[in-house]
């Protein structure tokens, strides 16, 4: 089980308040700059303060995102609330993410066979995402362990459990 860590998302919430606060008496102090600049750091700071208490509801309500692998498959609370079967894998390759020249790899692109789509209660953005790319996106979110060693037990599952692995 990959559960994500508190901590971790208390300091990005921290981070993200820091700015808004900042935002926002920026434009509330700043009265020589021009309208515009103000009311879209007015939006900008509201849209961080929303964010902010969307996820310490979440931290306070215990909904954690968390990946549970077992023998019958993986379900992860963002995807759906089913297992999906590893004999319904057909691929799995990693999903590079690029910011400032700097490559991370944080996601997992997991295709499975079409008939099996239909047996789970997709969420909104598992929705976008199979209509997007024909898959699912499962990101690495127990960071107790390194990306590699979630990508190595991700596969083995698979392949011990009759998926495929590119």
């Amino acid at each position: 089980m990959f559960r994500e860590n508190p901590g971790k998302v208390t300091i990005r919430i921290v981070t993200l308040s820091a700015v808004a606060i900042f935002l926002g008496f920026g434009a509330w102090l700043e009265a020589n700059q021009p309208m515009m600049v103000r009311v879209a750091c007015s939006v900008v700071a509201f849209a961080l303060t929303a964010i902010c208490f969307a996820t310490i509801a979440r931290l306070l309500t215990g909904k954690h995102r968390v990946l549970t692998l077992s023998t019958d498959g993986f379900q992860f609370s963002n995807i759906a609330p089913e297992f999906v079967p590893w004999s319904a894998v057909t691929s799995i390759s990693v999903v590079p993410i690029s910011f400032r020249g700097r490559q991370r790899s944080s996601l997992l692109e997991v295709k499975i066979k079409e008939p099996e789509w239909g047996k789970l209660t997709l969420t909104r953005a598992a929705k976008l995402n199979k209509l997007q790319t024909g898959a699912m996106w499962v990101p690495w979110v127990g960071e107790e362990a390194s990306f590699e060693s979630f990508l190595t037990t991700m596969k083995s599952y698979i392949r011990a459990h009759g998926g495929k692995v590119d």
